[in-house]
């Protein structure tokens, strides 16, 4: 896909080294679809492309591939609660960037899950997986050095500056504009 492409050759004309793990195989998606209903056509677009990316020694620096995504769903074993929220990337801490699935607010955006906030989704971070991607990529090459290290000053906007992501992505502006949706994003008002 064209779209993973450009990324990760952003990816990689900045950083020494970028790791993409070969595709998922097709025994993997039938898993991935007995256990997760729902899934966009998009996501397994992007395990069918890569099983994770990997650009530095942080968490902030690897997306999941498919078996690590699977190991944190549903977060915190809570299907009835959680059950809409696919983990592609963690913190370090708990928190994770998670796709949402199913109907209801924010379907197929990304958005930011909390455990301290637990029952919902703390802020967006992408109306849609691609545009996730391309953002996280440009957060990856202004926030960390070619060798993986993070960089003295972080000057990016990316996820804090809502009407910078307003501005990039038009489907997070849709989405922001949306009260139902705005509400459904416990924290999105109070972003520092």
């Amino acid at each position: 896909m064209r779209q993973f492409d450009d990324i990760v050759q952003k990816l990689r004309q900045h950083f020494g080294a970028v790791t993409v793990n070969p595709p998922v195989s097709d025994v993997a998606l039938r898993e991935l679809h007995k256990r997760v209903a729902g899934v966009p056509d998009v996501l397994l677009s992007f395990w069918r492309y890569c099983d994770g990316i990997r650009v530095t020694r942080f968490e902030e620096g690897e997306l999941f591939g498919i078996e690590e995504s699977l190991s944190y769903y549903p977060l915190c074993g809570d299907a009835q609660r959680l059950g809409r929220f696919v983990p592609l990337r963690g913190d370090g801490c708990g928190d994770y960037d998670c796709l949402i699935i199913g109907d209801g607010p924010c379907e197929r955006a990304m958005v930011f899950w909390d455990h301290d906030v637990y029952d919902g989704a703390a802020y967006l971070l992408g109306g849609s997986l691609l545009n996730y991607l391309d953002m996280w990529a440009d957060h990856m090459v202004h926030e960390f050095l070619p060798s993986g290290e993070r960089a003295p000053e972080d000057q990016h906007p990316w996820p804090f500056d809502e009407a910078w992501m307003r501005r990039r992505d038009p489907i997070a502006d849709r989405l922001l504009g949306d009260e139902s949706s705005r509400r459904w994003l416990l924290r999105q008002d109070n972003l520092t």
